[in-house]
C-alpha cells in the first residue's frame, strides 16, 4: 500500500538513496573532469557542450526512474512501471550515449593512469570477449526486445512490483539493454561505427511493431492481465483502466520510435550509400589514439 493510503500523495517522495545520489555525483564528476581536459586538448568536436548537457540530462532520468515519488506508484500501477522503463530505455539511454562518456571518463583519470593502465583494461581479453559478444547489433535489438517483452509478461511484472529489489534489477536491465539497443545507432558499436541509414531504418523500425502489439493487447484486450478485475488502484484507477492506460502510453511513445525511424530514413535519402553514416564516431576516434593524445 502506498504511504498515506490508497489513491492518494501524502507521504509519496523522494527516497534520495544516499548510495544512487553518491554514484551519480561520482559519474558525473569524473565525466566533467575528462570533458575539461578535453576542451584544453582542443578535442572541441567531442567535448562540446550540448554532449556535457546531453549526458547531465540523462542522469537526471535515470534519477527520476530510479528515486522519484512516481516509483511508489509504480509498485502498484502498471502505467508507472511502463512509463519508468521507457523513460530509462528512450530517453536516459541515447541522452547518456550522446554525451560520449567513455572518452571523457577516459580523459578524467590521471595521466599515469591513462598511460599505463587504461591500455591494458582495454585489451584485456576477457573484457574485449565479452564487448565482441554484448556490442554486436543483433545482441543490442534482441536484447531489448527481449527484456521489453518479458517485462510485460504478468509473473514478471508482478514479481518487478513486489518490491525494491526486483523493481531495481527490471529498471537496471532495461537501462542496459536500452544502452545496447541505442548503440549502434549513435555510433557505440563493436566497430565504433554508425549503422547506415537503410539498416538503421530497419533496425528501429524493427521494434515499432513490437510496441505497437503490446499496446492494442493492453488497450483493447479487455481482460485484466496485471491485477483483480474491480480492485480500486491508486488515483481512483480501476485495474483495467490502469492496463489501457499503459497500452495508450506504449502508442505514445511509438511515435517517438517512429521519429528516431524517420530520421534515419532522411538520412538515408540524404547521403543515399550512407557512407557519411558509417563514419567513425568521435569518441572512438579518440580512445584509439589516447596513447599519442596522453
Amino acid at each position: 500500500m502506498l504511504p498515506g493510503g490508497v489513491g492518494s500523495w501524502a507521504g509519496v517522495g523522494w527516497r534520495l538513496s544516499p548510495a544512487l545520489l553518491a554514484v551519480t555525483a561520482l559519474l558525473l564528476a569524473a565525466y566533467l573532469a575528462g570533458w575539461l581536459r578535453m576542451r584544453r586538448r582542443g578535442l572541441a568536436r567531442s567535448a562540446a557542450v550540448w554532449r556535457a548537457l546531453a549526458f547531465a540530462a540523462g542522469l537526471l532520468t535515470v534519477l527520476l526512474a530510479f528515486d522519484s515519488p512516481a516509483q511508489a506508484f509504480s509498485l502498484r500501477l502498471v502505467s508507472f512501471y511502463v512509463l519508468e522503463h521507457e523513460l530509462l530505455g528512450l530517453v536516459a539511454a541515447p541522452l547518456l550515449l550522446l554525451g560520449l562518456p567513455a572518452p571523457a571518463w577516459a580523459w578524467g583519470l590521471p595521466a599515469a593512469w591513462r598511460r599505463r593502465w587504461l591500455p591494458r583494461l582495454v585489451h584485456w581479453r576477457p573484457l574485449r570477449t565479452a564487448a565482441r559478444a554484448l556490442l554486436r547489433v543483433p545482441v543490442g535489438w534482441l536484447g531489448f526486445v527481449w527484456i521489453f517483452a518479458v517485462g510485460l509478461l504478468p509473473p514478471v511484472e508482478r514479481w518487478a512490483r513486489a518490491g525494491a529489489l526486483g523493481q531495481e534489477v527490471t529498471l537496471a536491465l532495461f537501462l542496459a539493454s536500452g544502452l545496447a539497443f541505442w548503440g549502434p545507432v549513435i555510433g557505440y558499436s563493436l566497430h565504433g561505427r554508425r549503422l547506415r541509414p537503410a539498416a538503421g531504418m530497419a533496425y528501429i523500425g524493427g521494434f515499432v511493431p513490437v510496441l505497437w502489439i503490446a499496446s492494442v493487447v493492453l488497450l483493447f484486450g479487455g481482460e485484466v492481465l496485471y491485477a483483480q478485475r474491480g480492485e480500486v488502484l491508486p488515483l481512483g484507477f480501476t485495474a483495467l483502466m490502469d492496463q489501457q492506460v499503459a497500452g495508450a502510453g506504449l502508442l505514445v511513445i511509438s511515435i517517438l520510435y517512429v521519429s528516431a525511424f524517420l530520421v534515419e530514413v532522411a538520412a538515408w535519402l540524404e547521403t543515399g550509400d550512407g557512407e557519411a553514416r558509417g563514419s567513425r564516431t568521435p569518441g572512438r576516434v579518440i580512445l584509439l589514439h589516447r596513447r599519442r593524445s596522453a
